[in-house]
């Protein structure tokens, strides 16, 4: 029985380190096995898109439409386009507000005697007399293709109508205010304005007696 006790002894204690190990190597393993741990975000919040820009009421929505180009306002297909007289320059030349932009006027078929760089004979007169017919008024420009679109100081070439159905530079030149203009060809309603001249002309009317 003795001879059996460090023989049992060594065994147990064998049993015991490989037991260690055992568990050693079991913790490696089970780390080893482990799962990787992968960190989720959360998705950032979209923002809601701001809204419009309210870009305000024209005062002439009414009267007025189309693209904003001060061309293109005028040289469009459509014969015709209505816009507000916003500033009378002379007798001959004003601004008009067409689609919201302002648009300088050279009017057809009429010329009108100076008031700038020296004033001539009538002048005055015939300018107060563009601004009473024209001032705020809202008038209607039609394009002539006979002629070329703009001048070469830039300014859009049109007949102005008043809004109850007159042409402007007919009722100028009849009333003596304006001589009957041709520059290079022949535009449109020109026999109305030579017929008014010849009557104005035989009558002294405005310029033709006063000049």
């Amino acid at each position: 029985m003795r001879a059996r006790g460090p023989v049992l002894s060594a065994v147990l204690g064998l049993g015991l380190v490989v037991g260690a190990v055992g568990q050693c190597g079991g913790g490696e393993e089970e780390k080893a096995a482990a799962p990787a741990r992968t960190e989720v975000r959360a998705p950032s919040p979209t923002l809601p898109a701001p809204p419009p820009e309210d870009p305000g009421e024209n005062p002439f929505e009414d009267a007025l439409d189309g693209d904003n180009d001060e061309l293109d306002v005028l040289l469009e297909p459509a014969p015709t386009r209505d816009g507000a007289v916003v500033r009378v320059v002379d007798g001959d030349t004003v601004h008009v507000l067409v689609a919201g932009v302002d648009t300088t006027v050279r009017i057809i078929g009429l010329d009108t005697p100076e008031v700038y760089g020296g004033a001539e004979c009538y002048g005055r007169e015939a300018s107060a007399r563009a601004r009473e017919l024209l001032d705020g008024e809202v008038v209607r420009l039609e394009v002539d293709p006979s002629q070329d679109q703009v001048d070469r100081h830039g300014r859009v070439l049109g007949h102005v109508w008043l809004a109850d159905g007159r042409l402007f530079s007919e009722v100028m030149v009849r009333e003596g205010f304006a001589v009957e203009y041709l520059y290079d060809r022949v535009y449109a309603h020109r026999d109305r304005l030579v017929a008014a001249e010849a009557k104005a002309q035989a009558n002294d009317v405005g310029l033709w007696g006063a000049c």
